[in-house]
């Protein structure tokens, strides 16, 4: 193995360090276990086992199966599993995935094939008026002589 100078052994043997916290399984790579905590996850090969992440992206060569936990995904490839995503799941017009979906905004493209249970699990926004509209039922403020008044006035 090729040394550098002052290089000890324990930093040739030392994990690389990750500070961006992404993860990136590669094409034509087989990965199983648990990812925890990640930012960014990427699946361009095979993942089987259970994800946590801020965002998770599978390519369309990308296979995961398993248990999923982000906020932002989008699927190209082939998912079998449960996913549970805090804002948006995109399942793009290649994608196969099969499982139970959890999502608070969901798009789905045309081609894209779902399979499951589909679950909107995010907060629906409410309208509340500001002001009070009246009703025909009401009474109005307005008299017939401030009506006619104003009408002269735009004249």
């Amino acid at each position: 193995m090729f040394k550098m100078e002052n290089e000890t052994d324990n930093e040739l043997n030392s994990p690389i360090s990750n500070d961006s916290g992404s993860i990136l399984v590669g094409e034509g790579v087989l990965l199983e276990g648990r990812i925890v905590n990640a930012k960014d996850t990427n699946i361009s090969g095979t993942y089987n086992g259970s994800v946590s992440s801020d965002s998770l992206y599978i390519s369309k060569n990308g296979n995961l199966t398993g248990d999923i936990k982000t906020h932002d995904m989008t699927i190209n490839g082939k998912f079998t599993g449960d996913i549970r995503t805090e804002n948006s799941l995109v399942v793009n017009s290649t994608a196969l995935a099969k499982g139970n979906f959890e999502y608070s905004t969901l798009e789905v493209k045309f081609g894209a094939t779902i399979e499951g249970m589909v679950k909107h699990s995010g907060s629906l926004s409410t309208f509340t008026p500001s002001e009070k509209i009246p009703s025909q039922e009401e009474p109005h403020d307005l008299d017939a002589q401030s009506l006619d008044s104003s009408s002269e006035d735009n004249n």
